[in-house]
């Protein structure tokens, strides 16, 4: 994945040395993960305070006062490395990698929208994140973001 401003200042570099940077007309990493396994569903699981070293209040604050001092609405996670860090979460959907594959926004007022497959949230990490955690189906998150029209957006890269 990449910004447009990296696709551009690779067609720029690639176009000095003769060469020019056509996109794919399908996922070419689809096309070679034909034979894949189908996705594992694995619950997501809390992860404790002692090894995560900070709450998930601190770590919440930290977004609300980015959010204050650049007068926005919203918080957009995309990455789940920093999703599983925030929400101090784990999960076991790949092999070696703890990360909850999930999309998050925050709100200023302090509410969060996590965006999951359903069938990875347990009423175990329900818990574990607290009411002012929504979780909400994957397949809604584009929708969502059609709601945030107008509003000043923060977005983790």
């Amino acid at each position: 994945l990449h910004t447009i401003q990296q696709i551009e200042n690779y067609r720029v570099a690639l176009q000095e040395i003769g060469l020019t940077l056509k996109p794919c007309s399908t996922g070419f990493l689809n096309e070679l993960a034909i034979d894949r396994p189908a996705y594992q569903f694995s619950p997501f699981e809390g992860h404790a305070e002692r090894w995560s070293g900070e709450t998930i209040d601190n770590k919440i604050k930290i977004f609300l006062d980015h959010l204050s001092k650049r007068n926005a609405d919203h918080f957009i996670l995309t990455c789940p490395q920093s999703i599983s860090w925030t929400l101090n979460i784990r999960c076991r959907s790949a092999h070696h990698n703890p990360a909850c594959p999930a999309y998050m926004v925050i709100h200023a007022d302090g509410s969060i929208a996590v965006f999951a497959f359903l069938g990875n949230i347990t009423d175990h990490v329900k818990r574990h994140c607290g009411n002012k955690v929504g979780w909400h189906d994957l397949k809604d998150f584009g929708n969502y973001l059609t709601n945030l029209k107008g509003k000043t957006i923060l977005l983790d890269p």
